[in-house]
């Protein structure tokens, strides 16, 4: 298949997709000014920042670097200590929130914005951010609610409840809201289109979305990159590659391919086992001087053995392993991430590179854990920790999901989910899905299932999370630190891309 890439450079990736996390050393250092450590040898005292601006500094810093769980500990700190965030830091609160997957913090630091006083409450880019942060929760009643607060909601916040709809897989109430935004005189720009069709896309309804995004131009209006990346995600989370292959080669006539792109579209090549074009997006990576990122490493990876190419898939290994630990070389959880894609890819010489290279570097990992939320307790879940008071329930629930399983025809992997006290940091011991059993036998049937886990899900985990919300009808709710997961009847928000 001959294929004509742009021959000119592309533009740089944009930021906050794909480059790299900025001030991850940031929290530490916002710790060191909380507690009162001198940050420079001469700086004077009376220069020291007031309390409330070191706590936004910290949390502002965690947040930057997706440490949700830190941000919202700084928060709660924060309000110990008498301050309370402004107008600007409360955006930054309620993304930690939606980030940690708190709901109870969340409607806290909501009531905490709506008691700041008229101006605070009024404010839109707060409000935005209070439906952004419900949508995100799946909490679509509270973020309705928020929504019919504003006086005059503009676009972002007509977009974010559109987002809050699509997400829970209410597409019908989705598009009337996108149909009465237009109708009341705001008007929709392109991310209010990418919006609905990714939420289509997300929910199995690709030809509606393909509908949508013609209908978008039709209006005239112009497709962005970020346009074309949502629905050529879309066609491969619904498996039409030739339909992502045409609408690639489209985009390639109006606009640059970017990370998202190239990442997007090699899973196609393998689905198609189309190697040549495949080795012609890599060909592209190269020649544009484009990261290999955790995302375009493990796609090619994945396209290279799956087309039993098993030396291209070893040396792009190799470079993205490179690439990455030049980038943040102490950063533990690129290592995890790229052990766990060699692990899956079967590439075991890789992952014993990964394991070499944290022994050189000095690095521990912390062992995965996940974390389940029922009211105002948490429970936690750590690998290799047999102590938890219902853990004989717990497995006895989940080997009866997996002889359901079985049952269906899929045999799960690994039904024993610990199988010693002495665990190995780098592999999963799918605590999500312990957590996930726990959350069906404590909770009601018809309450969604919420859990937060400190690392990236595994394969196994998914799959099995998949069928347990088709198997008992239940909505579960999964933020793993990469991209936060919505099962529901047997399918994610992710659509299998995470």
């Amino acid at each position: 298949m001959a294929t004509m890439l742009p021959s000119s450079s592309p533009p740089p990736t944009p930021r906050g997709v794909f480059s790299p996390r900025c001030s991850l050393q940031a929290p530490s250092h916002a710790h060191r000014v909380l507690d009162g450590a001198p940050q420079r040898r001469h700086a004077p005292a009376q220069r020291a920042p007031p309390a409330a601006a070191a706590y936004a500094r910290e949390i502002g810093a965690c947040v930057r670097a997706r440490r949700w769980c830190a941000a919202c500990e700084a928060f709660a700190a924060m309000r110990a200590a008498g301050a309370a965030p402004d107008r600007f830091l409360f955006p930054q609160v309620l993304r930690a929130c939606a980030g940690a997957s708190a709901p109870r913090l969340a409607a806290a630091a909501h009531a905490l914005a709506a008691k700041g006083g008229p101006a605070l409450a009024k404010d839109g880019v707060v409000g935005n951010a209070v439906i952004a942060m419900y949508a995100a929760l799946g909490d679509v009643g509270a973020a309705r609610a928020a929504f019919a607060s504003l006086s005059e909601p503009d676009v972002v916040a007509w977009t974010a409840l559109v987002g809050a709809y699509s997400n829970a897989g209410e597409l019908d109430e989705a598009f009337e809201l996108f149909e009465s935004m237009q109708a009341s005189g705001v008007q929709s720009d392109v991310i209010s289109w990418n919006t609905l069709v990714s939420g289509f896309a997300r929910n199995s309804d690709i030809g509606a979305a393909l509908d949508l995004f013609d209908e978008m131009r039709l209006r005239g209006v112009k497709p962005r990159v970020s346009s074309w990346n949502c629905i050529i995600s879309g066609c491969m989370q619904n498996a039409r590659y030739d339909e992502a292959l045409g609408i690639f080669l489209e985009m390639c006539e109006a606009e640059m391919p970017d990370a998202v792109t190239i990442a997007s579209m090699l899973p196609a090549c393998t689905g198609l086992m189309a190697l040549g074009l495949g080795k012609q997006l890599h060909s592209y990576v190269v020649r544009c001087g484009i990261k290999l990122n955790v995302y375009i490493g493990s796609s090619l990876i994945g396209m290279y053995s799956e087309c039993r190419e098993f030396a291209y898939a070893r040396s792009v290994a190799a470079k993205a392993a490179k690439s990455l630990f030049e980038i943040e070389p102490n950063n533990t959880s690129n290592y995890m991430v790229l052990s766990n894609i060699y692990a899956n890819d079967g590439l075991w010489d890789s992952t014993e590179s990964v394991r070499d290279a944290m022994t050189e570097q000095g690095l521990h990992v912390e062992r995965q854990c996940s974390w389940f939320y029922l009211g105002t307790r948490v429970d936690s879940f750590e690998a290799g920790d047999l102590s938890h008071p219902a853990f004989e329930n717990i497995l006895s629930t989940w080997k009866d999901v997996a002889s359901r399983m079985e049952q269906s025809g899929y045999a799960p992997q690994d039904n024993e989910p610990y199988c010693n006290v002495e665990v190995d940091p780098l592999s999963c011991h799918h605590t999500e899905r312990i957590a996930v059993c726990y959350g069906l036998i404590s909770m009601c049937s018809h309450e969604p299932i919420r859990v937060l886990k400190n690392f990236r899900m595994c394969k196994e985990c998914h799959s099995s999370i998949k069928f347990i919300s088709r198997d008992k009808n239940r909505q579960i709710l999964i933020s793993d630190g990469c991209t936060y997961h919505h099962f529901n009847d047997g399918s994610c928000s992710c659509g299998d891309m995470w």
